[in-house]
């Protein structure tokens, strides 16, 4: 196990008793019985390991999601399983990394989800790019409300609620060319 995996899980641990903001480095190095300067060799500070985190966290399956539903609900489970992690980063100074890691996760469904809809390559990687980027901000915003109003509502209810309004969005806009530069 790394130095970097172990600071990872005890700040995980230590997220779940008590705020983002109260968590110290001494109080860290003690828990995982290193000193200051290993977590200052790999870290500026709690809010890079925070970011480190983030950046090495995978959403299980949500490389073989088949529909936004399925994305969201991946996603949805990830945030279960590691409220404390998302709640305390939510409501700190980083939040912008859950909505960063977030968004990441919801872009990479959406690029795979075009590429799957559109195999004549009738939208360039551009185009690709700006739909991958606006439905992916559409569906983090309801994911954030969801995790702001403290993950309560079952997240099947929620997209099962948006279901009729957003429907299956990219299909038809790729196959009947709906879409057309912008």
């Amino acid at each position: 196990m790394t130095t970097e995996f172990i600071l990872a899980e005890a700040l995980k641990k230590m997220m779940a008793l008590q705020p983002l903001e109260q968590i110290t480095v001494k109080a860290l190095v003690e828990k995982c019985d290193i000193t200051r300067p290993t977590f200052y060799y790999h870290f500026h500070d709690i809010y890079d390991l925070l970011a480190w985190i983030f950046l090495n966290e995978k959403i299980e399956g949500i490389d073989k999601a088949a529909s936004w539903q399925e994305a969201i609900l991946k996603i949805g489970r990830y945030c279960v399983t590691n409220r404390s992690l998302v709640r305390q980063t939510h409501e700190s100074a980083g939040r912008d990394l859950l909505i960063e890691f977030l968004n990441n996760n919801l872009y990479a469904f959406h690029l795979r989800a075009i590429e799957t809809i559109d195999v004549q390559k009738r939208i360039d990687i551009d185009d690709r790019k700006r739909l991958a980027l606006f439905y992916s901000a559409a569906l983090n915003a309801v994911l954030l409300d969801w995790i702001r109003s403290n993950m309560k509502e079952p997240l099947l209810a929620i997209t099962e609620r948006l279901s009729p309004l957003v429907g299956n969005y990219l299909e038809p806009l790729i196959k009947e060319q709906i879409y057309e530069n912008v």
